[in-house]
């Protein structure tokens, strides 16, 4: 995706699909009561075997200057799951948006998983 830069610059800007993608993960996971992202098994094997990916879990779609989202969470027992989930509605919308200049058309938040204490 190109960025329209915020003054006048020689060259394009591109961010890159992943890159949106991590920040999107990276902002739910500030939500209190986020554990973590629910990707599909493939991606969760990646994460046993190596390391977390901020962006599992995690789907846009990106048409002309407006982004839809779509991204599981796991959540912590014992917090109210539609409060943590407009919360991370919120979260995201404002991350993406400050970062990018995206609008958000949608954020889908699916709660994949309930974590135990």
């Amino acid at each position: 995706m190109k960025l329209t830069p915020p003054r006048e610059t020689t060259g394009n800007i591109t961010v890159k699909d992943k890159a949106i993608a991590e920040i999107v993960g990276l902002a739910a996971i500030q939500v209190p009561g986020v554990v973590k992202l629910k990707g599909n098994p493939a991606e969760e094997l990646v994460e046993m075997l190596w390391k977390p990916l901020p962006y599992t879990g995690v789907r846009i779609m990106l048409h002309e200057r407006e982004i839809a989202i779509a991204l599981s969470i796991s959540v912590k027992y014992g917090f109210n799951l539609s409060e943590v989930a407009a919360q991370v509605q919120d979260k995201v919308r404002e991350a993406v948006e400050n970062m990018t200049g995206l609008t958000s058309s949608d954020i889908h938040v699916t709660i994949a998983q309930i974590h135990p204490q």
